[in-house]
């Protein structure tokens, strides 16, 4: 059984700036400060800042790929910073998708992109995606409006899939951001048929190891899993995100696309590396890019 976040320490994390964070976060949060729309809209800043110095150069490489006039889907698109960067690149003619179960994210997302809610540019889904419509629960961590998760209680939701978002949509999607905590196997599943049928597509999945440290399942196993299912969708290349020197790099210092049978995830997890202050360390999560 996961072990489901409730206040500032939790789990195994022992990173200082992630507590500190957390706490940071916790302490504002019962001032009421962010029920405040200027209070979201600097924590808005805040991320999206923190965002772009640690993903900056990765997301603009996913950023390649979308074009003008395109179907995206944002999966857990939480406050809405990479719903803003899909809406600039497919522009007025095309479409983003926003998948966001929390009902203070969903009333951000309705207030900040207002404009593009009427335009019809972005259409807003306020449930969960899952491997089967229906209901289920939703657990609030109270420390990271981002780290919400699926659970067997919780705040009562709404769950679906992608294959029955695409069907309702009419339209394909060229680019799946998913951001689930965990759930990934689950949001495979419920899109097997879309991804399978299409022939080009490119999907960010998140590959975070500490969601299983209290499971009973080894995370390399439930890993390998989606690798598998993946394979079967017809997925071949992949590139990663580590924020460091781990990251495959062409000449160029550019992220370098690899076969997805030469994905070594455990090496990637497992592989230790020198910090500031010479300890060794082991990444935790990645995200994770696979193109057909």
């Amino acid at each position: 059984m996961r072990e489901l976040p409730t206040g500032i320490v939790y789990g195994n994390n022992k990173s200082l700036l992630h507590l500190l964070l957390r706490f940071i976060y916790r302490v504002i949060a019962t001032t009421g400060f962010f029920s405040s729309r200027f209070g979201m809209d600097t924590y808005a800043f805040i991320y999206g800042g923190l965002k772009n110095i640690t993903e900056g150069k990765v997301r603009n490489k996913v950023l390649e790929f979308i074009k003008p006039g395109t179907m995206v889907i944002d999966v857990g698109a939480n406050i809405g910073t990479f719903t803003r960067l899909l809406l600039s690149k497919v522009g007025t003619n095309g479409m983003v998708v926003a998948v966001e179960p929390e009902s203070r994210n969903i009333k951000n997302l309705q207030q900040s992109f207002s404009k593009e809610l009427e335009s019809g540019q972005l259409k807003i889904f306020d449930c969960a995606v899952t491997d089967k419509q229906g209901d289920c629960y939703l657990h609030i961590d109270p420390c990271n409006p981002g780290g919400h998760t699926l659970a067997s209680i919780g705040i009562p939701i709404k769950g679906i899939t992608i294959d029955q978002i695409v069907s309702e949509i009419g339209l394909i999607p060229t680019f799946i951001k998913v951001d689930v905590e965990g759930y990934e196997l689950e949001f495979l599943n419920g899109a097997y048929q879309t991804l399978k049928a299409l022939n080009k597509v490119l999907i960010e999945i998140e590959f975070n190891k500490k969601i299983f440290f209290y499971s009973k399942e080894d995370y390399l196993s439930n890993f390998e899993k989606r690798l598998i299912l993946l394979r079967k969708m017809g997925f071949k290349k992949v590139f990663y995100d580590l924020w460091d020197e781990l990251l495959p790099k062409d000449s160029n210092n550019e992220l370098q696309i690899i076969n997805i049978d030469d994905l070594d995830v455990k090496k990637i997890f497992e592989r230790k590396e020198l910090d500031k202050t010479n300890q060794y360390k082991n990444v935790n999560a990645s995200n994770i890019f696979f193109l057909k």
